[in-house]
């Protein structure tokens, strides 16, 4: 997606910034994807930690990131999903936050009827609806 590029430049410098980050990887640790990400992978390498279910080797496929959010939702206290497309891997992750019962945050775009539809369908969570405008309250805590 386009949006994903255009924020990749500022995500190398939230890795530096005071906090811990880790990646959890859908395919093995020698693998950057997409490529573009290779600079933030190892700023990640470096002051965080990657994970990966998968041997070295293991190319990404389709059917490794739904697997992979399985586990990104069990190890975070709270899931935060940015901009949920229908039908997307986002929707996966809340999913299994929902059955996890953890605290699940949305930002989109704007409120629209996509959010609040993504809301209603997370919504045994105490999740809150975030346009981009107020989305500093849950980033910088």
């Amino acid at each position: 997606m386009e949006w994903q590029k255009e924020l990749m430049p500022v995500q190398p410098q939230r890795v530096s910034m005071k906090g811990y980050t880790v990646a959890v990887l859908g395919n093995g640790l020698d693998t950057c994807y997409p490529s573009e990400h290779q600079l933030l992978m190892d700023k990640i390498r470096e002051k965080g930690l990657l994970i990966s279910e998968y041997p070295p080797g293991t190319r990404p496929t389709r059917y490794n990131f739904p697997k992979r959010n399985r586990l990104i939702s069990a190890w975070s206290d709270k899931v935060i999903i940015i901009a949920p497309g229908k039908g997307g891997g986002a929707l996966i992750t809340g999913d299994y936050a929902k059955k996890y019962g953890r605290e699940i945050e949305i930002i989109g775009g704007a409120v629209t009827p996509q959010t609040r539809q993504t809301g209603n369908r997370l919504s045994s969570n105490a999740e809150t609806v975030y346009s981009w405008d107020n989305c500093d309250a849950i980033f910088f805590q």
